[in-house]
């Protein structure tokens, strides 16, 4: 049997094997990497959800402290404030890292798009405050988590959305 070329493979969870022809062989892992970390960065739709949140996490700090910062300004204030500059720097944190779609989703659709999608979760949000502000009463804190309420029930289906979407792996370079 004549040798061939390895290709490369993927499991249910996105870890990469290689196979010769019909004999498998375990990838080869360099020494710095561990595998957890090379599953991490692959495509696997649970490894992309742990960066998404990873990253919501990281973006949901900076509208935390915007609000914070501007709620004396009035709690809509601050939450549009918040939102608009978290949303900036999640599309494109999504854009080079959660998605992996730098070469093939230019910074300028990733905001237009993505920040359509941060349009909703801004209305969503407005609602919520507008709706819940007199049961959670004036306290800055209780605004805030609202807000993280509202977030988390956004957030799903913004993954989905952005994943399916706005950085679908057959989209054509922009």
């Amino acid at each position: 049997m004549t040798e061939t070329a390895a290709l490369p493979l993927r499991d249910a969870l996105g870890v990469r094997a290689y196979a010769r022809g019909f004999e498998a062989r375990k990838p080869t892992i360099r020494r710095a990497e561990s595998i957890p970390a090379a599953w991490l960065r692959s495509d696997a739709v649970v490894a992309q959800l742990v960066r998404f949140a990873a990253t919501g996490g990281t973006t949901a700090l900076l509208q935390f402290g915007v609000f914070f910062l501007l709620f004396g300004a009035g709690e809509q204030v601050a939450n549009l404030a918040g939102v608009v500059l978290s949303s900036m720097l999640a599309n494109e944190m999504h854009r080079r890292l959660t998605f992996r779609a730098g070469a093939r989703v230019s910074w300028l659709t990733a905001q237009w798009e993505g920040g359509g999608l941060s349009a909703a979760a801004l209305a969503a949000s407005s609602l919520a405050l507008a709706l819940l502000g007199d049961v959670v009463g004036d306290d800055w804190r209780s605004g805030v988590l609202l807000i993280a309420a509202v977030n988390a029930v956004v957030g799903l289906t913004r993954f989905v959305l952005l994943r399916v979407w706005v950085f679908a792996g057959d989209r054509a370079p922009a």
